[in-house]
Parts: C-alpha cells; structure tokens; sequence
C-alpha cells in the first residue's frame, strides 16, 4: 500500500543550496523531455542537503528531485543559492516484495529569501531554524531574544 510524507524542510535539514537542473529524458527515448499530464514539462534538480547525523555532525548528501515547470529552473536560481523545497512529498511503495522511495508530488523550488521564514519574537529578525531538534516551533534565537519579548510584553 502507497504511503505518502511530507517531508519538513526545517526539521529535516540544516540547509538546502540548489546545485543546477537538467531537463528529464522520457524513457526509451534520447532527447524528448518528459512532461507531466497537463504538459508541463520535467525536470531533474540536484540540490545539496546538510542534516546532522546521530553523532551531531552535518553530513551533506546531493539529492536528486523531480520538478514540473514551464522553465528551468537554473535560469533563475543560481548555483548554491540557499533554496526551499515547498510541497516537498515522498512516497513509499511496495515493488516486488521490497519498498522503493519516490517522490509522489513535484514540490516547488524558491529560493530560500522568497519564503516566509519565521521571525524570532524577541529581535524581529529571520529564524535560521523553524523548529527545535525536538520538533517543537522555533520562537526566539537565544535566550536574550526570549527575554527581550517576555520583557516587551509586560
């Protein structure tokens, strides 16, 4: 049975930087790009992920994802530029008694300065993180950004 995650950027990932993105080549074919059902065509983004691993240290993986899009992405997102994979959705599914990953829904691909980050309620400014590594929502930098608010409410 299909099972489907959105996968939480934030939670998931220290940072996200698009690599470059190549058009997808329908199968059995050598230069027809594929498109999805209503046309638009697809492409295969590669983008770099750091994640801490159970030691704390960051390790980085290149993911590679499928976007739908009328235009490449590349020409308007440059090379290690900070991005954010909204909609991100995998899939698992069962394939001859194994599973097998999948990306079940395209998500989108902005960079990460045109996404509504979080601001830290203390000091106003962009959350790096929206969540603690305990999964809970992110709301101030430091605990002087926490007091600076506690005070600015009383």
């Amino acid at each position: 049975m299909p099972q489907t995650f959105i996968v939480d950027q934030a939670a998931t990932f220290q940072a996200v930087a698009f690599l470059g993105a190549e058009p997808r080549i329908e199968f059995g074919t050598r230069d027809k790009q594929e498109t999805t059902k209503d046309g638009l065509p697809r492409w295969d983004v590669q983008v770099v992920a750091g994640f801490r691993d159970n030691f704390g240290k960051v390790q980085n993986e290149v993911i590679k994802v499928g976007y739908a899009g009328a235009k490449n992405p590349a020409e308007s997102i440059g090379m290690y530029t900070p991005v954010h994979l909204v909609n991100f959705t995998v899939g698992v599914m069962e394939k001859w008694g194994s599973s097998m990953t999948t990306v079940s829904h395209p998500p989108d691909i902005a960079p990460a300065n045109q996404v509504d980050a979080p601001n830290c309620e203390g000091c106003g400014s962009p959350l790096e993180a929206r969540t603690h590594s305990g999964g809970l929502p992110k709301r101030f930098h430091n605990d002087a950004c926490r007091k600076r608010a506690l005070r600015a409410s009383q």
